[in-house]
């Protein structure tokens, strides 16, 4: 769907405004973060599932999956963790490092 008509052997290309700054994948889901926002595709249709909008400018992402379910975890510029769950993409915790 989003992977240009040429011959690179690439999977698949998601195009997004401004610099990705991380990504990361599981078998269900491919996450991206570029400024504020946390795009989550489905790893198979490639389809975009939602923007997660953060605080600040992300800074790292990660996805973890088991039996029971995924979380999507994001880092962002200003000291804030966020987690969501991976299949219905709500969000868990968010949580600001430094602060008691």
């Amino acid at each position: 769907r989003n992977k240009p008509l040429t011959d690179d052997p690439c999977v698949a290309t998601f195009a997004h405004e401004g610099s990705v700054w991380s990504v990361a994948v599981s078998s269900t889901r491919i996450v991206g973060g570029a400024g504020k926002t946390v795009y989550v595709y489905d790893a198979d249709s490639e389809e975009l599932l939602k923007e997660l909008e953060g605080t600040s400018d992300v800074k790292s992402v990660a996805v973890f999956e088991d039996e029971q379910g995924g979380l999507i975890t994001a880092g962002y510029e200003d000291g804030t963790i966020k987690v969501w769950e991976s299949g219905a993409l709500l969000p868990l915790k968010s949580l600001l490092l430094g602060q008691n």
